[in-house]
């Protein structure tokens, strides 16, 4: 299965509502493809490795941490192949969610930059 790659979410952020994990696929602000990958992870868990493309149909691709209602509560990360990372095929990768829920400073909600297995 050449053109995939695994993911998975850990949500380790303290009193945190369940967050989801989207991928954005888009070429400009009215061209976008929303797929949402993981859904309502609570604290303290993870998800399984679920298997999406490494490109898009359009030219950015990157991933959105938000809660249920939709609120984004991450940072937003380009997705690995956005440099023409193509090392990552067949590969899995680990996003976490850090930082606490309405944190500011050093304690922001944020979505770590991938995390690769082998």
């Amino acid at each position: 299965d050449s053109g995939f790659f695994n993911i998975r979410q850990i949500n380790a952020m303290p009193k945190s509502p369940a967050v989801s994990l989207i991928r954005v696929d888009s070429a400009s602000a009215t061209t976008v493809t929303r797929d949402t990958i993981i859904r309502n992870l609570a604290y303290k868990t993870g998800s399984n490795f679920i298997k999406v493309p490494i490109l898009g149909v359009n030219a950015n691709v990157r991933f959105r941490l938000v809660t249920a209602t939709g609120l984004n509560i991450g940072n937003v990360v380009s997705s690995p192949a956005a440099s023409g990372n193509q090392s990552i095929n067949r590969r899995s990768a680990t996003f976490y969610a850090g930082g606490f829920a309405g944190g500011t400073g050093s304690f922001t909600p944020v979505l770590s930059n991938a995390i690769y297995n082998k």
